[in-house]
């Protein structure tokens, strides 16, 4: 048993280089200070210095970098050169996602796949968006800043503009302005002041 305690007024702890340059304090309140800092702000504090790249990093049995905090408090995974707040980069045939959220019963809410597909309600898109409903949930709404619904896709395949329930593979709530042509089920443009009938 190894049992440090501090005298009034003295941290109970501390460890410097041979220039005394501070690499871990212990202070009295418990908080812990690794690196530049004789003054740790939390229980534990990483205090990266000027000939260290990482404040923080943790490797592979290997060595390889797996995850890494640097010095100007970007968040590396899988990457030793993090060009974002976060950048998380794979590996060369990794069949794994790079990134996914899933519920407590571990269906997928958001995933990045390894080829740069994401899905958002799948957890192997397979298109550059891929989005999968739940049930009795329409898988995509688009509404305004005040909520106005302003595009609906429907659990059903239907796809409604200004509507909430799409009655039809196309339902438009409101006015429509249209440049080009209407087609029939041929493929046909008709001919101008052609009337188009229901077949319903």
């Amino acid at each position: 048993t190894f049992n440090l305690r501090g005298s009034s007024g003295l941290n109970p702890f501390a460890i410097a280089s041979s220039t005394g340059a501070n690499m871990l304090t212990v202070l009295q309140n418990g908080n812990i200070g690794i690196g530049g800092t004789t003054t740790p702000i939390a229980t534990l504090t990483v205090l990266g210095t000027s000939t260290s790249p990482f404040a923080f990093a943790i490797a592979s049995s290997t060595g390889a970098l797996m995850f890494n905090f640097g010095s100007n408090g970007r968040l590396g995974v899988g990457t030793t050169a993090p060009s974002a707040n976060l950048s998380i980069q794979g590996n060369a045939g990794q069949a794994t996602p790079l990134f996914n959220i899933a519920s407590s019963s571990n269906s997928s809410f958001f995933n990045v796949s390894s080829n740069g597909n994401v899905g958002i309600g799948s957890s192997t898109p397979t298109a550059n968006l891929s989005i999968t409903g739940t049930a009795g949930r329409n898988p995509l709404v688009i509404a305004s800043s005040s909520g106005f619904n302003m595009f609906t896709f429907a659990s059903n395949g239907r796809f409604g503009i200004g509507s909430t329930s799409p009655t039809r593979s196309l339902s438009i709530n409101g006015d429509m302005a249209l440049t080009g042509g209407l087609y029939d089920a041929s493929n046909n443009a008709g001919t101008n002041g052609m009337v188009l009938l229901s077949t319903g």
